[in-house]
């Protein structure tokens, strides 16, 4: 909206980006380490200081990233106004069926707007999800936890037995890819400086 955006918003969309999501994928299964964390970490320090944010104002370690989080929580001000409500509205809308998709593509998209508006409850706390009109997830909120022992199993297979790892790599890569291709509609991916950064 031809407006200035903070170092602070800037850094702490960073580290959205890395510590927040590394520890909330533990409650849906998955076994994020320290070291990958940190890997996050050191990956989003390093995009920030492509994109000009003041890398030295960004946290170092995980304790401190958890510090800055928590601070961020307590301070909240809630002033983001309608272009905030948007925002946060528009996350599981992404997903919802096209008018245009039929069969398996529309059943799929329907799981996809249904799983992810689960995760937004997930991890938005209850008064804050409140204040927003978001799609109801009862009952879709068991989606998580009966996937949660499979998902598990196959974290625990991941990391102690190599050659599942690497297989289990190619098909999540392939699954990634056409998870894409199914959301672009054909179209390719490209950046537009002078675009609007809004769907």
């Amino acid at each position: 909206w031809g407006l200035p955006i903070s170092q602070t918003y800037q850094l702490l969309t960073l580290l959205g980006g890395s510590v927040t999501p590394a520890l909330g994928l533990w409650a849906l299964g998955y076994q994020t380490t320290p070291s990958e964390i940190r890997a996050l970490l050191h990956f989003q320090r390093y995009l920030g200081h492509l994109l000009g944010v003041r890398v030295s104002w960004y946290p170092e370690t995980i304790a401190d990233a958890l510090r800055v989080l928590a601070m961020t929580i307590v301070a909240r001000s809630y002033d983001a106004g309608i272009h905030g409500a948007e925002l946060i509205e528009s996350y599981p809308a992404a997903f919802a069926p096209r008018p245009e998709q039929r069969g398996m593509q529309r059943l799929r998209a329907a799981y996809n707007y249904r799983i992810n508006s689960v995760y937004a409850a997930m991890y938005m706390a209850p008064g804050t999800r409140r204040k927003y009109r978001m799609p109801p997830v009862f009952p879709w909120i068991l989606l998580p936890v009966a996937r949660f022992p499979l998902i598990t199993a196959m974290e625990v297979a991941r990391r102690s037995c190599p050659p599942f790892a690497r297989l289990h790599e190619r098909v999540m890569v392939r699954h990634r890819e056409n998870w894409f291709r199914a959301q672009m509609l054909g179209r390719e991916a490209k950046f537009d400086a002078t675009g609007a950064l809004r769907r």
